[in-house]
């Protein structure tokens, strides 16, 4: 049952935008409630002037139209060139990104140090590669990618003549610490280790997956420093010395609001169209006539398949693309390529674009189902708007309980907060696994790990898969 309230807002929202206007007309579907996100705009630090980077980067960040860093960057800047293991927490379009790419590049000039960037996949990797690239051009700071696609010959370069900054995935590195010597020589020529988007690293499984990685490349690392990038969650710090195994970490707060064009928020639900998934296919239509582009969002390839074939069978299939893992690199980019051309306007994705991965200037994000956590909410929804346009979020409601909850309490969706995440590094079988690579990778001296992995490593050694040697010194 819809509040007063809330039909009161819902109609003025109606009457005042043409677009809600549309949605609110069509009598198979019902607007439960609209929530306004207005943008906002952080707090200015010093110029670019002031920073000791390149002559020609600073001409660069200038011809780019970035004339002063946020003060949250600025912060991120001076804590990360004195050598603190930093999290920095920003909401969406902010400017995370420069917040460690800046400092980076000053310790890379001025000192010689040298960084690994690792992202959760290797797509986001390649695409904020080429982000970064419009800096790198300007001085003479190598990088390089090093993932599944990168040719055996530009291997050997990288283990020859290591790049300043190297661009990975964890699993990637997980796999080169285990079956390349090259690789575990490599990491010596590396200081810094920056993990961004490092929200996803969450839970029993792959984040203590990624934390093992970590704890066995720095096993091979003479010093490190962490650096790591996120979203906004409820327990940055927290999260951050679990999934590191790190105690000293200084977290920088930046807005937690987004950047960009006013963004609405509508919360629908279908009353006869035959599911949520049938009305994902049905926004999808709206957004297709109107010309506005769109992603439309479902947890698993199955609702993503399933909403094309809706779409199909409604005639305007050749402007809708799907947008999931498993797709060829090829696939891949004419899929994104064509949304940023405007050749598409609608992709149905699955979470593989919920992450920092820019296909340009989204008007829409659909949610036909509701995401795991209000973190990956929110993320999603900072797909859109970002150039500055108007923008909306419309959130699709089912028969689950979840949606039964929120179709009486409408309010409450847009009340919560960003959830604490966890690593639970304590799963033996994940445990076991990376605890025998480390001892195949190099002999672990007893003492030299903590009291969890030396259990974990005499039970592997009960089990005869590793053995004890007594190393005696004349």
């Amino acid at each position: 049952m819809i509040r007063g309230g809330d039909r009161l807002v819902v109609a003025k929202y109606m009457l005042e935008d043409d677009f809600i206007g549309e949605l609110g007309s069509d009598r198979a579907r019902i607007i439960l409630y609209v929530h306004e996100d207005k943008p906002s705009e952080p707090n200015y630090g010093p110029s670019v002037e002031s920073l000791d980077l390149p002559r020609e980067l600073i001409n660069r960040l200038r011809d780019l139209g970035i004339d002063r860093l946020y003060d949250f960057q600025w912060e991120s800047y001076q804590s990360i060139i004195n050598g603190n293991n930093t999290v920095i927490m920003a909401g969406t379009g902010v400017g995370k990104t420069e917040a460690f790419l800046l400092p980076l590049i000053t310790m890379i000039s001025k000192e010689g140090v040298k960084a690994i960037i690792m992202y959760p996949t290797k797509a986001l990797a390649r695409d904020q590669l080429l982000r970064m690239q419009r800096y790198f051009t300007a001085i003479n700071v190598s990088v390089m990618p090093y993932d599944g696609d990168t040719p055996s010959d530009i291997r050997s370069r990288i283990y020859s003549s290591p790049p300043d900054i190297l661009i990975t995935n964890p699993d990637m590195v997980s796999e080169a610490l285990t079956h390349v010597s090259k690789f575990r020589d490599l990491l010596r020529n590396y200081r810094v280790i920056v993990l961004d988007d490092f929200h996803v690293y969450n839970g029993g499984v792959f984040g203590a997956h990624v934390h093992y990685v970590l704890k066995r490349m720095r096993r091979f690392t003479r010093d490190y420093q962490f650096i790591v990038s996120t979203a906004t969650v409820g327990n940055p710090v927290d999260f951050a010395r679990e999934l590191l195994g790190v105690d000293d970490v200084r977290l920088i707060r930046g807005p937690e609001g987004r950047r960009g064009g006013l963004v609405r928020h509508v919360l629908v639900s279908p009353i006869s169209r035959g599911g949520r998934l049938a009305e994902a296919a049905e926004l999808a239509r709206v957004c297709v006539r109107r010309g506005m582009k769109c992603l439309v969002f479902a947890d698993s390839h199955r609702f993503v398949e399933l909403i094309k074939r809706f779409v199909d069978r409604a005639g305007f299939g050749d402007r809708v693309r799907v947008h999931r893992a498993g797709l060829t690199i090829e696939e891949r980019h004419e899929v994104e390529d064509g949304f940023r051309e405007g050749r598409y306007l609608v992709l149905l994705t699955t979470p593989t674009l919920e992450m920092g991965i820019d296909v340009g200037d989204v008007d829409v994000a659909v949610m036909a189902t509701i995401p795991p956590s209000y973190s990956k909410y929110l993320q999603r929804s900072g797909r859109v708007g970002r150039r500055g346009q108007r923008a909306y979020v419309i959130q699709v409601l089912g028969d689950d309980p979840m949606s039964t909850y929120y179709s009486s309490n409408p309010r409450e969706f847009y009340m919560r907060r960003p959830e604490d995440l966890y690593v639970e590094w304590r799963n033996d079988e994940i445990a076991k696994r990376h605890c025998l690579l480390m001892a195949y990778e190099r002999p672990v001296r007893s003492g030299s790990v903590d009291i969890y992995c030396e259990e974990i490593l005499k039970s592997l050694v009960s089990e005869g898969l590793v053995e004890v040697r007594v190393i005696t010194t004349s």
